[in-house]
C-alpha cells in the first residue's frame, strides 16, 4: 500500500503490479481511472478524506463526487480501503481536535456505504492513536514507530501505562547505533579541539575519535552536547560534529585501544542511551533520528 506520492509516469507501473495506493484528491482518481481502463486492469485505491488534519485528503465534496465517479466506473477501480490521518495524537493538547477527526471519519463511513460501496478497510490510528483512542482502531492500524519498539511521545507511554496496574514497558526497543573507535589522541591543556573554537581543552586531556557524523545522520546540534558510551562509562562528545567523524572525551577510561565498541542509541553495561535522550538535547523528536539513519550504514540483525 502506497501512501505518499506517485508520479504519473509510474501509476500504470503501479497498477499493473496491484499495489494498492492512496487517492487524495480528484485528478490522482480520474488518472487512476483512465489507466486502469487503458490496460483493462482495475486500479485498488484507499480513499483518503480529509477531517481535520488539512494536508492532503478529499473534502465532503470532492468524496460525494468521487463516490459518483467511482459507481460510474466499477470495472475499472476497486475501493479497498477509507482513510484519514489524525492530527497529532501523541499530544493531549490535540484531544478536542482528534475526537472531532474520529466523529468526521465515521460520517465519511456512513456516506460511502449509502453509496454501495464497501471497502475492505476502514483505517485512521497511527501508533499513538493505536494506544490512546481505541475508538480510533477500526479494523486497521496503521503502525509506524511502535514496530519499531518506540513510543510516539512520553505522553502517550504515560496515559497507557496510567490504565495498568503495573509499569512495565510492553515495547522492546530493536534499534541500536554502534560504531567503534577509530584513533585516540593525547590533547595538551589549551588546545582547541575539532573545527574552530568551540571547544578549548581546560586540562590535559585524552580523546577518542569515532567514525560517524551528520552523514550519517549524527546530527550537527550534538556538537558539544552529545553522549556516548564506551567501556560500560559515558563520555561526552566534544567539538563540533564532524560530517564523519565525531570525538568523545575518554579521559578517565584506561586500557582503550582501537576498535573498541561504541554504542551511539542503546546499552552498553548498566548504562542506555535512548533515542529519547537525542531528543532532550537536540529539540528533535525521536521520528526525525530514527529516519535521518541513512540506507547505507550496515544493518546488522540479532535474534
Amino acid at each position: 500500500m502506497i501512501m505518499g506520492w506517485i508520479g504519473k509516469n509510474n501509476l500504470e507501473d503501479v497498477i499493473r503490479k496491484g499495489f494498492e495506493f492512496f487517492v487524495f484528491d480528484p485528478e490522482r482518481l480520474e488518472q487512476a481511472v483512465e489507466i486502469a481502463r487503458y490496460i483493462n486492469i482495475p486500479a485498488k485505491i484507499h480513499l483518503e478524506v480529509e477531517t481535520g488534519m488539512n494536508r492532503s485528503g478529499l473534502n465532503k465534496r470532492e468524496f460525494i463526487k468521487a463516490l459518483n465517479f467511482i459507481n460510474e466506473n466499477k470495472s475499472s477501480v476497486i475501493v479497498s480501503g477509507l482513510c484519514s490521518h489524525l492530527a497529532g495524537a501523541e499530544s493531549i493538547a490535540n484531544h478536542v481536535r482528534v475526537i472531532q477527526q474520529i466523529k468526521s471519519f465515521d460520517a465519511y463511513k456512513i456516506e460511502i456505504k449509502k453509496h454501495n460501496i464497501e471497502p475492505e478497510y476502514y483505517h485512521l490510528a497511527c501508533s499513538a492513536a493505536t494506544m490512546s483512542y481505541p475508538g480510533s482502531r477500526q479494523n486497521l492500524v496503521r503502525i509506524g514507530i511502535m514496530q519499531y519498539g518506540f513510543w510516539s511521545s512520553k505522553e502517550v507511554f504515560l496515559r497507557y501505562t496510567a490504565r495498568k496496574k503495573d509499569f512495565i514497558d510492553p515495547l522492546e526497543r530493536v534499534i541500536g547505533l554502534k560504531s567503534e573507535i577509530m584513533s585516540i589522541k593525547e590533547i595538551k591543556k589549551g588546545k582547541f579541539i575539532s573545527y574552530g573554537t568551540t571547544y578549548l581543552a581546560q586540562n590535559d586531556m585524552k580523546t577518542a575519535i569515532v567514525p560517524i557524523g551528520y552523514s550519517k545522520g549524527y546530527s550537527r546540534s550534538f556538537s558539544n552536547r552529545g553522549r556516548i558510551l564506551i567501556k560500560g562509562q559515558l563520555c561526552y562528545v566534544i567539538g563540533l560534529v564532524n560530517m564523519n567523524m565525531i570525538i568523545a572525551d575518554v579521559s578517565y577510561i584506561a586500557d582503550l585501544k582501537i576498535g573498541d565498541e561504541v554504542v551511539l542509541i542503546g546499552s552498553q553495561n548498566d548504562l542506555t542511551i535512548s533515542v529519547d535522550s537525542f531528543s532532550e538535547i537536540s529539540q528533535q523528536i525521536n521520528y526525525e533520528i530514527l529516519s535521518r539513519l541513512p540506507n547505507d550504514i550496515p544493518r546488522i540483525i540479532i535474534k
